[in-house]
């Protein structure tokens, strides 16, 4: 397998302020479909709480659950909460410091929603969310 990191937020919008350099979000999709076509699986992500919007959730996990729909290749979702300490996004004013724990809740309830029956196994960052979250 490989991992299904980078993905970041899949709307060129967001990666352009948050990854600067970064493959667009068509790109990504591409490599990553390639990637199941050929019989390569891959975990899927999703990185929130800087500089997005709940619209940009819906968008991406609908981008994720139509890859999975074509390919089947993804092995499980995982939500990354953005760690704001020392991020140069944040340091330079752009980035909320994170998400809150209704975004984390909200996106979690989201993906178990948006990707059901097709990606089963969603999970939670436990060390970036804390024992709390």
């Amino acid at each position: 397998t490989i991992p299904g990191t980078a993905a970041e937020i899949l709307d060129d919008e967001v990666r352009w302020i948050l990854t600067k350099g970064k493959l667009p979000a068509a790109t990504w999709t591409e490599v990553i479909t390639t990637a199941h076509e050929l019989g390569i699986r891959s975990s899927s992500t999703m990185m929130y709480g800087h500089v997005d919007q709940p619209r940009h959730w819906l968008g991406h996990l609908r981008t994720l659950a139509g890859i999975q729909q074509r390919t089947g290749g993804f092995t499980e979702f995982v939500t990354l909460p953005f760690v704001h300490t020392n991020a140069p996004v944040y340091l330079a004013g752009i980035a909320r410091p994170g998400p809150t724990v209704r975004d984390n809740r909200a996106v979690t309830a989201m993906a178990r929603l948006l990707l059901h029956p097709w990606i089963p196994n969603i999970q939670t960052s436990w060390v970036k969310l804390g024992a709390e979250g």
